[in-house]
């Protein structure tokens, strides 16, 4: 009797197993990598031109994580910018590169800017 009752358990258990894993319900594995990208960006400005820079972070590939950032800009001869607003002007011809760093400290990325005559 007690051999018969461990092979129903055993039975009942692979029963189990096999339906959950014919199952509708997906499951979604998700990395905790963070990506930091610059959408609709504007990269080559004209002397005098204004455009806000936003950075934005996401995970899981396209969910948005909410977070602060600061901007700065690596030669501000080139291009100056509001460090909270990220309102870039530009400034006189060259290259440089916007600075965006999230208010989670891993969440930071450059984003190249040519300024032409």
């Amino acid at each position: 009797m007690g051999t018969r009752r461990k092979c129903w358990g055993l039975l009942l258990a692979i029963g189990t197993i096999a339906s959950s894993a014919c199952s509708d319900n997906e499951v979604t594995v998700c990395t905790t990598e963070l990506r930091v990208s610059f959408p609709s960006a504007r990269t080559t400005l004209r002397a005098g031109d204004t455009t806000t820079i936003r950075a934005q972070a996401t995970t899981c590939g396209t969910r948005v994580v909410p977070m602060s950032w600061q901007y700065s800009v690596g030669d501000t001869a080139i291009a100056k910018i509001d460090s909270l607003s990220g309102l870039l002007t530009a400034r006189a011809s060259g290259t440089t590169s916007v600075r965006a760093s999230g208010s989670n400290p891993i969440a930071v990325n450059l984003l190249p800017i040519s300024v032409v005559p």
